[in-house]
């Protein structure tokens, strides 16, 4: 089944490579570029996992259905647009965008202020869960005891909210180094690497993966819906995005291997393979999502494992909605124990079959209309920065739900807020007319 699962899903790639006119920037080629390598990677390993049931083939493929439906429809609905008059800007102009630099100076100093205070509680936490002492093993014990309430703090609200401004200056500041780097006519500014540089460190800070990810993921679009922004979305650049994204699942995957050695394997051990790690991160939800639906049961609505942020919310109004952990429960088959099973089972579970599809229809008209509508020259800078940022949503789909769980919080819509501030109001943008010579 997971052959027949491929097979159709590289047939439904290709068909939207041709509906989308060769636009390989657009978030369903993506969308179902993340099924294609997750089914691909469970079937490298279906002899130890073994294969998954018809049925499951079938509600996959329901689920991405779904999202392409929305996806054309989105399409559709912004073609009815005129594009801008100023969509040839891009390649008529020199454009730089900057920031003052007393500002500049004050958001690195705010930065390194965090980063110190964050380091330190950090490192605290470390100790309380058996760090010796020393830096070497402190990420690792922190990660240990982090998703144990009883044992790991959180952060006090300044270290908190200085983080979430931290990240949205790191996007804005990555974004103004990829958009100058490749537009400007001005000497590249490194000082603007600093904040970036300052933000990665907070990630790494984390122990997770996630911020890191995401920043790449990020970055990549960013730089890519420039560039053919810059050449008026000449299908000529299909090239450099496939070496791009080749580029970028390296990377990932890089990431991923990384801090499992580094952060757990110092605690834990280093006896994961780089295959055994990419299989568990990438593939096993196939399977996972598989085992769910074999044992599936009629789940009332509940909002249990999708709204968990949304009640917390909800909660610090005064309303009592019981919240757990947004982890579900780990499955183990064969030499793998995940606890990761698509995005798709987390809407089943919580609103059945219709709910699912209809939750995907939504986001692949969401993503697809802001697409179109930035390609049709409405991008204002801070559109192409917001989608951008929210493109890992499609990225992980495959692996994990990250639209509830990570886009619908309070610490998200505080940076979309910031971001969008700051663009509006701290990054000022020439524009200076090319000569032509012909």
């Amino acid at each position: 089944m997971l052959i027949l699962l491929l097979f159709v899903l590289l047939v439904i790639e290709f068909l939207l490579y041709i509906i989308n006119h060769k636009e390989l920037l657009h978030p369903s080629i993506w969308f179902v570029s993340a099924f294609v390598f997750s089914t691909f990677i469970a079937l490298i390993n279906s002899k130890a996992w073994g294969d998954i049931s018809i049925f499951t083939v079938l509600v996959i493929l329901l689920g991405v259905v779904s999202f392409l439906i929305g996806s054309i429809s989105g399409t559709i609905i912004v073609s009815k647009l005129k594009a801008k008059k100023d969509l040839r800007k891009l390649s008529e102009y020199y454009v730089s965008s900057s920031i003052k630099k007393s500002i500049v100076i004050i958001v690195i100093l705010f930065m390194f202020i965090i980063t110190i205070q964050y380091f330190v509680f950090i490192y605290n936490q470390s100790v309380l869960a058996g760090n010796p002492g020393g830096l070497n093993a402190m990420l690792s014990y922190v990660r240990s005891i982090s998703r144990d309430s009883e044992l790991f703090s959180e952060v006090n609200s300044f270290i908190n909210y200085g983080l979430i401004i931290s990240q949205a200056f790191g996007f804005i500041f990555a974004f103004i180094c990829i958009k100058n780097s490749i537009l400007s006519y001005k000497k590249f500014n490194f000082v603007y690497l600093v904040p970036i540089i300052i933000y990665l460190v907070q990630a790494i800070l984390t122990t997770g993966r996630t911020k890191m990810i995401n920043f790449l993921v990020f970055m990549f679009f960013s730089t890519l819906v420039i560039i053919k922004e810059k050449k008026l979305w000449s299908k000529k650049l299909n090239r450099i995005i496939i070496r791009y994204m080749i580029l970028m699942v390296i990377i990932i995957l890089v990431i991923f291997m990384g801090i499992d050695l580094t952060l757990r394997g110092s605690i834990y051990g280093t006896e994961w393979t780089v295959f055994y790690q990419i299989s568990k991160y990438t593939g096993s939800s196939i399977k996972a999502f598989d085992l769910f639906l074999r044992n599936i049961v009629q789940f009332p609505f509940s909002g249990d494992e999708t709204l968990y942020n949304i009640y917390s919310i909800l909660n610090r109004f005064g309303f009592h909605f019981e919240i757990g952990s947004n982890a579900l429960q780990s499955v183990h088959f064969s030499n793998i124990t995940t606890n990761v099973y698509t995005a798709l089972r987390r809407y089943i579970h919580d609103y059945g079959f219709f709910g699912m599809v209809l939750i995907q229809f939504i986001l692949g008209l969401l993503f697809s209309s802001v697409f179109e509508y930035i390609k049709k020259g409405y991008n204002n800078g801070t559109l192409l920065i917001l989608y951008s940022m929210n493109m890992y949503i499609i990225v992980y789909m495959s692996i994990e739900e990250r639209f509830f769980l990570s886009a619908i919080s309070i610490n998200s819509m505080v940076t979309i807020i910031i971001v969008a501030l700051l663009w509006k109001f701290v990054v000022k943008t020439k524009y200076l007319r090319r000569i032509s010579y012909d």
